[in-house]
């Protein structure tokens, strides 16, 4: 079994480094965003196909790539401190990591 869980209280994870994209948007933001998108995808498409069990253990906030891959696993547990999000909606940009498919299977 594999468990994943954040350091501390405070997050589960905040989701994708915006400073580490705004860097790599040197290259060019078509370029950029591709490179994050495949990135995110092949993270939440391996933990989904992983052969062992994969449990989520959130304690706080679990924001874009986090909620994400909190939909990838298997089992996600979420302490009443959880907070689920996806703010990238917020900048016109839609879930990325296969959230838009895997949400809806869930409800």
């Amino acid at each position: 079994v594999v468990i994943l869980t954040g350091a501390g209280e405070r997050a589960f994870s905040a989701g994708g480094d915006i400073h580490e994209f705004s860097a790599s948007v040197a290259l060019g933001a078509d370029i950029a965003m591709r490179d994050f998108v495949m990135r995110g995808q092949r993270l939440t498409a391996r933990l989904e196909a992983f052969r062992k069990p994969v449990i989520a253990a959130v304690n706080g906030i679990a924001f874009g790539g986090g909620c994400e891959i909190t939909e990838a696993v298997p089992l996600a547990i979420a302490s009443d401190r959880a907070l689920f999000a996806k703010p990238e909606i917020n900048l016109a940009m839609p879930p990325t990591f296969g959230g838009t498919q895997r949400l809806p299977r869930l409800a």
